[in-house]
């Protein structure tokens, strides 16, 4: 079988970072580079710099080291096309010199991962987004772990920082349009990305990840596409309470006589639940189409949508 890893344990191969990969958080955008290069005498065998580099940053420093320059400009032609300036930076510099302040390469670093994850780092602050979820703000000085949203206490940076996502993606990239669509109020926990990578999903409720959702709770989900459940018999619905896997608390197989049937919007109704207690909802592949394409099975090997019931009894 292929070796995989649930949400949880691959946040925790991370530690001390946050999250894991295809995320702008640390876990998912730190990575190490090894040099060996004995010939070089200002490389210390063994040393650990920790000047900010982006993956960008590797292509024009092979060139500057083999002697070859980059078109000024982007003049040239390849393959029909004009070539653009390197968004990268020749990081020998700190090869040569690893005393350089440690943003002497890079003080901006952006992110975007499709519409799934944003990042955007200025110095020692940070805006991170997941699944379209307002921007968290971290100061990396004092916090390298992101464990302190200041977002709340900083709306002026935040704005500045968003300002300047915006500019870079809209400017400089050749993002889609739907990957640079206005963010939500409610933040959408991480895992919900991998619903949204298989399924034209655009929102959901309860937020995933919320942890105070009320008892009697209504699963609403909306789609970029129409909602087909004709031909999906015996494609179920299902919602488990964490640790209890063995009978779901709730189970549906929808039809094409669910009201939702053709729209692109759907209003699952749930019975009452425990309060202070977890859920997470699986699903057969093909329990509904969009267009042709059969949405994808949720599986227990990640709680990819969850929320937690709060402690009223309502």
């Amino acid at each position: 079988p292929r070796p995989a890893c649930a949400t949880g344990w691959a946040r925790l191969m991370n530690t001390p970072f946050s999250w894991y990969k295809t995320s702008a958080f640390r876990g998912g955008v730190s990575s190490p580079l090894i040099i060996r290069w004995p010939s070089q005498k200002t490389i210390v065998a063994g040393s650990i710099l920790k000047h900010r580099l982006h993956v960008s940053d590797i292509y024009p420093t092979l060139l500057e080291i083999i002697g070859q320059t980059y078109p000024a400009g982007g003049e040239g032609v390849t393959e029909n096309k004009t070539l653009k300036p390197l968004y990268g930076k020749s990081f020998a510099p700190v090869i040569e010199n690893p005393g350089l302040p440690l943003d002497s390469i890079r003080k901006n670093i952006f992110w975007g991962f499709e519409d799934k994850t944003k990042g955007f780092m200025n110095g020692n602050w940070k805006i991170t987004s997941i699944n379209d979820s307002h921007w968290r703000l971290y100061d990396l000085d004092v916090d390298p772990s992101e464990t302190k949203d200041l977002a709340a206490e900083n709306p002026q940076r935040v704005q500045q920082l968003e300002s300047q996502w915006y500019q870079f993606a809209n400017k400089e990239t050749e993002m889609p349009i739907t990957w640079k669509r206005p963010l939500n109020e409610t933040w959408q926990g991480w895992g919900l990305h991998r619903v949204r990578m298989t399924t034209p999903l655009e929102t959901i409720s309860p937020a995933c990840s919320a942890t105070d959702v009320r008892l009697r709770p209504k699963l609403k989900m909306t789609f970029s596409k129409p909602i087909n459940f004709k031909d999906s018999p015996g494609k179920f619905l299902r919602l488990f309470a964490v640790g209890q896997p063995e009978t779901p608390v709730w189970k549906l197989d929808p039809d094409e006589q669910h009201p939702a049937q053709g729209t692109r919007a759907v209003t699952f109704h749930l019975p009452k639940l425990k309060s202070s207690t977890s859920y997470y909802l699986l699903s057969d592949t093909g329990w509904a189409k969009f267009g042709e394409t059969p949405a994808y099975g949720l599986n227990e090997g990640a709680y990819f949508y969850r929320f937690r019931t709060g402690a009223r009894q309502d």
